[in-house]
């Protein structure tokens, strides 16, 4: 995304929501079919960068669960 690269943001987003998914990360996944779909093609990356906040917001969360269940 600070590249502003919509080939590469497609596919790292597009990979991430089929792992979400597989792992019924719900929220985070409904927010990265969004925004999956905001990248697709030529993107839209305005509209991506507006719901980028809040896919990391629920992608940070995420993280810190699964990592606090390693320990």
């Amino acid at each position: 995304m600070r590249a502003g690269d919509v080939s590469a943001a497609f596919q790292a987003s597009h990979t991430l929501k089929g792992l979400t998914g597989n792992l019924s990360l719900n929220d985070l996944y409904q927010k990265l079919v969004v925004f999956t779909n905001a990248l697709r093609g030529e993107g839209n990356m305005p509209l991506a960068q507006s719901l980028y906040p809040a896919v990391r917001a629920d992608y940070d969360r995420a993280l810190a669960f699964i990592s606090s269940r390693l320990k």
